[in-house]
């Protein structure tokens, strides 16, 4: 019998397939971002490059949103939480930053402190909801 760590084999199966365009969605990023920064100078193709990751996204989106439609009530329970999460730890990173650059601290300027806090609350929110409910 094949483990799917207490989710149903539809939950992994749809799992697995927005993870995977996450990653792709990810390579694509990489890759638009290298050609943008060191490739296409002034060329018309940036804007190309720039809009490619975007249709990535939404494709992954789209496989995210069919997953959460599709899963069971505990998986959807333990996936809307991490999510909950994910938004207070934006929200308050995110402020956080702009208060401490308006006050004069010096601060990253990206916003990539926020999508890693971001990053790390979704994986702790979906280890915790497992190991709470499963």
């Amino acid at each position: 019998m094949k483990e799917y760590y207490g989710a149903t084999p539809r939950d992994w199966k749809n799992r697995k397939r927005y993870t995977l365009l996450l990653a792709v969605w990810a390579a694509v990023y990489l890759v638009s971002t290298y050609l943008i920064t060191t490739q296409l100078g002034d060329s018309p193709w940036r804007w190309l490059a720039a809009g490619t990751p975007l249709l990535f996204a939404l494709v992954a989106a789209a496989a995210y949103w069919h997953f959460l439609i599709n899963a069971d009530e505990l998986t959807r329970a333990i996936e809307l939480k991490a999510l909950a999460l994910t938004v207070v730890a934006g929200f308050v990173v995110g402020h956080t930053m702009t208060l401490f650059a308006s006050s004069g601290v010096d601060v990253v300027e990206e916003w990539n402190i926020t999508v890693l806090a971001m990053v790390a609350c979704y994986c702790y929110g979906q280890a915790k909801g497992a190991r709470d409910y499963r």
